[in-house]
């Protein structure tokens, strides 16, 4: 049966969020960060360096989610006069067929992510709700951190969003990240140097002897 099409604009124009909607920073503050256009590079919208560019669907029926898709970004050259090098390609009706979804008026949210590691390990929840201990899974993930490690340190001018993803569109900001608590494992080798004196006015270096409790002084 046929998708009955949209009769009611009003219909089009109600949005529902992709996010919580709660507000992280202070009026004030919101003044002083400054948003600018990036245009994309095909590395960005490819997988690249661990990395999965990702689309997400959520398909709601008034409030009530009834289907959630993930797929990899599809994109395509922009053949167009704007700046913009690639198109991002959307197919919104497609989406709701392939759901089985027969009848009614539908909106869908589309979320835009870049995954950075696969699924993590909730440890430790603190008393208020605001800060989560995570724990990997795969190991190969570590690169993923890295990465995160890496964008922090390399301009602290400059904040990339990054979110955890629950899945079915719950979606948390992250505004903070501590790797202190992470437990250090390994050895660490440190060279030492042989102690040294003086003697006579002339620089003296002593080695330990092979299997013996004495040390030798040489003089240089």
């Amino acid at each position: 049966m046929a998708i009955d099409r949209f009769n009611n604009k009003n219909i089009l124009t109600s949005v529902k969020s992709p996010t919580d909607g709660i507000q992280i920073y202070s009026d004030n503050d919101l003044e002083k960060i400054s948003v600018s256009n990036r245009l994309l590079s095909k590395n960005e919208l490819e997988p690249f360096q661990g990395r999965t560019p990702e689309v997400e669907s959520h398909i709601y029926s008034g409030e009530n989610l009834l289907s959630s898709n993930r797929q990899p970004i599809q994109f395509e050259d922009n053949v167009g006069t704007d700046d913009e090098d690639y198109n991002i390609l959307l197919t919104p009706e497609t989406d709701v067929r392939l759901s089985n979804i027969s009848r009614g008026n539908y909106s869908i949210v589309y979320n835009f992510l870049e995954k950075i590691t696969n699924e993590v390990k909730i440890d430790n929840v603190s008393s208020d709700s605001t800060e989560l201990e995570l724990s990997l899974i795969t190991p190969s993930d570590s690169v993923g951190l890295k990465y995160i490690l890496d964008e922090i340190n390399s301009n602290p001018n400059f904040k990339e969003d990054f979110v955890l993803n629950f899945g079915d569109n719950n979606i948390a900001q992250i505004v903070g990240f501590d790797f202190s608590p992470n437990e250090k494992v390994g050895d660490v080798f440190v060279n030492i140097p042989f102690p040294t004196s003086t003697f006579g006015g002339k620089n003296t270096t002593f080695y330990p002897e092979k299997n013996s409790d004495f040390w030798i002084e040489v003089y240089s």
